[in-house]
């Protein structure tokens, strides 16, 4: 809607053009009325109207200093001068601030009218080419924060494009700076995060990371990892510097979200696009190290780095990432594997044929894990089809994700049918001597990995789960006194009646002889 003020030292003047514009114009809002020209400034600025019909001629201030002074401050207003001054003089001075329409009083209705719609014409048309100027706006961003996250893709997966170095550095406005990579990670207490909130985390770290880094790369987010290519200058070349960016990109963001803790790992320096991935997979070993010491939030890889991730074959790393399949999380089995991957290619020096060894030899603890739980899979590790560590790792990570796709659905079907048939045999004999091993035999489950599925799914431990079903059968022999305390610890599994005692008040807060009292005192 047009918004118009209307200015004039005669108040009849005024009432006579809003009544006029109201009942001609209706979907024109007349947002005021002021009668001189220090009004009239005083009012554009809390209004903000799009159009000023402006008697020239006032006490005071006059019109031609009105339209001088809103001008400066809100040079979008448009101005329809009003005057009962047949002269040039006044027209010219207004001409000189862009006011195209002068009327002359008396005016006719459809003089004033038609000065109006063009005045509304002109500023409609503004606003469509300003809409079109923001969308194309909008949409160069779009295409350039694409252009980013593609080449970050490009380089760190090595695609084969028709696209070369060079033209992607010429497109990104980088040739012949130097940089670092980063490696970003969110960190939460959740089991699982949907899109929408990772989606909220990515766009708040690239917008503090633009705030603080004006010349940098974001790449796309892999998992809960985001790979950054920070360009520098001179004045950033010193670590300390590298430090203060880092480090108030993490702070900004835990002021931002305090429910998620951002860590980082820095690569080192690199001088050619092509040397990205190599300072990126530093930044991952660097971020390893953070993942290991809760304390800090990044690190800046060195080859003190290197030196010890060499001393430490992945065997914990191993571990965690079987434990992470295992539970069929997709995001952590990923992130680990690309921390498990990068050590067996440092400790293979990079040697293709060594690195399938090692990642076959995986393949096959992670079917004997699945046979274990239950699962026999057919997938692939042989890797005779690969020739390059990059592809190596690439058809490694789509069987681990076939991998874990078939897990997920074994815990979400299967798995639940076998905890199910486990509870049921326990309600069946908690009155019996009951171990967990006897309860993971039945289902065909190890006992270690049972007792793990059996609390997630039930929200409570094999022991205490025997526990409660003992304690409540107890509770209904105790209600009859015709019945030994030691036949009621027999009868729920207890072959020693002290012992049922101790479990009984740990559990229930009072002894079965106090609990018998106080039933029987009741009735």
């Amino acid at each position: 809607m047009i918004k118009i003020l209307i200015v004039d030292d005669e108040v009849i003047e005024r009432e006579g053009l809003s009544l006029m514009i109201s009942k001609e114009r209706p979907a024109i809002n007349i947002v005021g009325e002021a009668g001189n020209g220090r009004e009239a400034v005083e009012l554009a600025k809390k209004l903000e109207p799009d159009i000023v019909m402006m008697d020239i001629k006032m006490p005071g201030m006059d019109g031609v200093e009105a339209v001088k002074r809103i001008q400066e401050e809100q040079p979008k207003i448009k101005f329809i001068m009003v005057s009962a001054f047949n002269t040039f003089d006044y027209a010219q001075q207004v001409m000189r601030f862009g006011v195209k329409e002068y009327l002359l009083k008396p005016s006719k209705k459809s003089d004033i009218l038609a000065a109006i719609d063009r005045m509304i014409n002109e500023i409609e048309k503004l606003r469509s080419e300003q809409d079109q100027k923001k969308k194309l706006t909008n949409r160069l961003e779009r295409i350039s924060s694409f252009v980013q996250t593609e080449s970050i893709v490009y380089l760190l997966m090595d695609h084969i494009q028709e696209v070369s170095l060079s033209e992607w550095s010429e497109w990104l406005n980088i040739e012949g700076k130097e940089g670092y990579a980063l490696a970003f990670s969110f960190e939460h207490g959740e089991s699982e995060i949907n899109r929408s909130v990772k989606l909220e985390w990515y766009n708040l770290l690239k917008d503090v990371i633009h705030m603080e880094m004006n010349n940098s790369l974001v790449g796309p987010m892999m998992g809960l990892h985001v790979p950054v290519f920070m360009l520098i200058d001179e004045a950033s070349t010193d670590r300390k510097e590298i430090d203060r960016i880092v480090l108030k990109i993490i702070h900004k963001f835990k002021n931002l979200k305090q429910t998620c803790r951002l860590t980082a790992g820095v690569g080192s320096m690199i001088k050619e696009l092509d040397h990205f991935v190599k300072s990126y997979e530093e930044a991952l070993l660097a971020l390893e190290f953070v993942h290991s010491n809760k304390a800090a939030n990044y690190l800046i890889y060195d080859e003190q780095l290197k030196k010890k991730r060499e001393q430490l074959i992945p065997m914990e790393k191993e571990k965690k990432l079987l434990e992470a399949i295992k539970e069929g999380s997709e995001e952590d089995s990923l992130r680990l594997f690309d921390q498990y991957y990068y050590t067996i290619v440092e400790v293979a020096y990079s040697n293709v044929g060594k690195v399938k060894m090692s990642v076959r030899d995986l393949f096959v603890v992670i079917s004997r894990m699945l046979k274990e739980i239950g699962i026999d899979l057919p997938f692939q590790y042989e890797f005779h089809s690969v020739s390059t560590v990059t592809q190596v790792k690439e058809f490694a990570k789509s069987q681990l994700v076939f991998v874990i796709k078939e897990i997920k659905e074994w815990r979400q079907n299967d798995m639940k049918g076998l905890l199910v048939q486990a509870k049921e045999y326990i309600d069946r004999n908690f009155n019996k001597v009951i171990t967990l091993d006897d309860a993971a035999d039945f289902v065909g489950l190890s006992s270690f990995y049972f007792s793990k599925l059996f609390k997630e799914r039930f929200q409570m431990t094999f022991i205490d789960y025997l526990t409660h079903l003992r304690v409540t059968k107890a509770k209904e022999l105790l209600n009859d006194q015709t019945v030994t305390l030691k036949k009621i610890a027999i009868e729920v599994g207890y072959r020693d009646p002290n012992y049922f005692s101790r479990v009984y008040k740990k559990t229930t807060g009072e002894s079965p002889s106090e609990y018998r009292a106080n039933y029987f005192k009741v009735r």
